[in-house]
Formats: structure tokens, C-alpha cells, sequence
């Protein structure tokens, strides 16, 4: 779900789209395969499979997984994202884009609540950890996952590969313009994501609260992407409730990858405010749709981001208000974020370049197999 899903969406339409003259066989999650038939994409040249169930909590689809690589016997195993929870025989690239067993640090744990939850929380990185050096290569996202999975899971550095991440192609082809509210129009400030304790969803009523003190005048509403059942979504509402800015937030519920151009271009300001990522997508999605963005003041939001955001002490609701109002007040602070993200947005490679790195990868480590002793 969330980048992840948006991620193996667009990879996996550009390689149906130029092959890159490989045979591909693909295993997709319920989610991916859902999104995917959104687009009216032609299957006919690719062996495709569906995985109900996660491998992580399901030992059905990791021997389904196992069986799959005996029968189809390929050259190079790909996972987008892992850890798979299988041991291939077969070489195999796994995609790291967890930045818990990467370069999580006391801000991300003190989002847990509580010494069971931290406890928990590393148990997991371990048990990922262990998963992960299965694996032949990795591909990382951001520099920062690099070093942090070499020095915490002693991998060597030299087999950990660096694509960036980007948006998908289809916010490429959308017409966006630089839509600064009007005069007592709602500013809508947009959070797109799926709920994680890193996330740090449950600061925006608070943050609504001080908008508020700070300019009673001001029309606005926080719009997330939640599923309506969720146990973080009824946390945010009630804490909206106790502060009395429940009207100050709209819930839109999940939103397809399709819909996702759709949602920014209804919206004013990208907002986001968490504590731990490796390289989201959200913040090109932001700067190709020419929304200006709001986020914390964290090295890998700089690292991305550069000069196209406005940043705020991590986890203080008042600087992440003062944060909004300044760009709120300054057409001209506005238009230089989202030209500074136009700008930035054309340092990161597109999906067809993205797909034709991976692949790059593969044959590379295909042929080191080929390669007498």
C-alpha cells in the first residue's frame, strides 16, 4: 500500500510497455494487481501470477513463491520491495525501502507509544533483517539506506545500488498550473498517505488548532486518504473532536494511483509531516502537479525536497502552522517553491529510466553468474 503500491504500479507498466527484450514473469500482491487493471494494460507478452495473501504473515504464499521459482527456473529474482521471505536459489535483487531497518533513530521510536511497542517495532527490523541478507544485491532509494544497510546488516556497500525514486509518468502528462487560493477560498492542504506511526498523522489536529489561534479568519481543511475504518483515522478524529477542529478535517479514504493527479489538482499545499522515509513519492508527486510543500525539517526531506519546501521543527504543531501561514501569506514565496520543484523534479529519473537501471542490475548480475570460477 501507499508508495509502495505507486512505485510497483509504475514499474511494472513501463516494462509492459518496452520489454527491454527480456521475458518478464510476474508475481503481483491482490493491491498491485487491482491497481494495475485500472489501466487497460495489455498482458498478452507477460506470464503474470496473483499472491492473496502477504509472504510476511503467510506461509501458503511463501511456499507458492518457492514453488513458482522451481517451475519457472529464472535467470534473476526481482522483488520491488522485500524482504520476500523466501530464500531463492536463483540470484536475487531485493528492493529496501524500510527505513526502520535502515536509518530509523529515537524520533521515529518515540511515535510507537510506549517500550513494548519500541520492543516490538525492533524485533521486527531484526526478523527483516535477517530476510533481507538472503539476498544477493540490494537497490536503495536515497543514499542515507545505503550506508545504513551496509553498516547495520554488514552487507557489502559496493552490491547496494542507488535509483531514485520518482512519480509515476501519468502526473507527468497531466496539465497542472500554480493555483494559489483566492480570497476567502479554503485552502485545502493535502496529506496522501497510508497510516504508519512514522507518518506523524496524529500531529495535524493540532496543528489545525494552531492555524486557528493564529488566523481565525482563515478558511482551510487538512484532507487525508484513509480507509474510514482504520484505527489511526478514528485516533485523528478524535483528537480533531477534543481540540474542536473537526471541521478543519476531511477524510477522503484510499485513493487509486490513477485518482491520485486528480486529488492533488483539487487541492492546494502538499503537507507532510513524517519522521521517518527513505525517498517518497509524495514529494515529486507534489512538485509535478506544481503544489508547494509543507514538511519537516529532516535531512532526507532536504535531500529530496532542497529549496522546493518549507520546513518545520519535526513534531512542533505551532512551527508546522507558522510553517503553513508563511506560504499562505506570500503569493511570491508560493510560486518560487513550486518553480524551485520544477526545477528539482528533473534531477530524478523518469520510470522509463528507473526500469532501464533495474535492469541494468539484472543483466549485470546474471552475467556475473556466467562467469567461470
Amino acid at each position: 500500500m501507499g508508495g509502495a503500491l505507486q512505485v510497483a504500479v509504475t514499474l511494472v507498466r513501463e516494462i509492459l510497455h518496452s520489454k527491454r527484450g527480456h521475458e518478464w514473469v510476474m508475481v503481483l500482491s491482490r493491491q498491485v494487481f487491482q491497481e494495475l487493471d485500472k489501466f487497460n494494460l495489455d498482458w498478452s507478452q507477460v506470464e503474470r501470477y496473483r499472491i492473496t495473501e502477504s509472504p510476511a504473515k503467510n506461509r501458503k504464499a511463501r511456499r507458492q513463491l518457492k514453488e513458482l521459482e522451481r517451475r519457472i527456473r529464472p535467470d534473476v529474482v526481482f522483488t520491488v520491495f522485500g524482504p520476500s521471505y523466501v530464500s531463492f536459489d536463483s540470484p536475487h535483487l531485493c528492493g529496501v525501502a524500510d527505513g526502520w531497518v535502515t536509518h530509523s533513530n529515537r524520533l521515529a521510536f518515540s511515535t510507537l507509544g510506549g517500550r513494548m511497542s519500541a520492543l516490538l517495532m525492533f524485533g521486527a527490523i531484526i526478523y527483516k533483517g535477517y530476510w533481507f541478507r538472503k539476498a544477493d544485491s540490494w537497490v536503495v532509494e536515497a543514499n542515507n539506506a545505503r550506508y545504513g544497510l551496509s553498516r547495520r546488516l554488514r552487507l557489502p556497500y559496493k552490491e547496494i545500488n542507488i535509483i531514485p525514486n520518482n512519480c509515476g509518468e501519468h502526473y507527468m502528462k497531466i496539465e497542472a498550473d500554480i493555483r494559489i487560493p483566492k480570497p476567502g477560498e479554503k485552502v485545502r492542504l493535502l496529506c496522501l498517505s497510508s497510516y504508519y506511526k512514522h507518518k506523524n498523522l496524529e500531529i495535524i489536529p493540532k496543528v489545525a488548532k494552531e492555524i486557528e489561534l493564529r488566523d481565525m479568519e482563515l478558511d482551510f481543511e487538512f484532507v487525508l486518504t484513509l480507509p474510514p475504518e482504520d484505527e489511526g483515522w478514528k485516533s485523528i478524529k478524535e483528537k480533531a473532536r477534543d481540540l474542536g477542529v473537526e471541521s478543519r478535517i476531511r477524510n477522503e479514504g484510499p485513493v487509486s494511483v490513477l485518482d491520485g493527479p486528480s486529488l492533488y489538482q483539487n487541492c492546494h499545499i502538499a503537507f507532510q509531516p513524517s519522521l521517518l522515509e527513505t525517498f517518497s513519492a509524495n514529494y515529486p508527486e507534489a512538485m509535478a502537479s506544481q503544489r508547494p510543500i509543507v514538511t519537516t525539517d529532516l535531512d532526507f526531506a532536504h535531500s529530496i525536497c532542497g529549496d522546493a519546501a518549507i520546513y518545520f521543527e519535526a513534531s512542533n504543531a505551532a512551527a508546522a502552522a507558522h510553517a503553513v501561514l508563511e506560504l499562505v501569506d506570500s503569493n511570491d514565496r508560493w510560486v518560487k517553491l513550486v518553480e524551485a520543484g520544477r526545477r528539482r523534479l528533473r534531477v530524478f529519473p523518469d520510470s522509463k529510466a528507473r526500469v532501464d537501471q533495474y535492469v541494468s542490475i539484472l543483466e549485470k548480475i546474471h552475467n556475473a553468474r556466467q562467469l567461470p570460477d
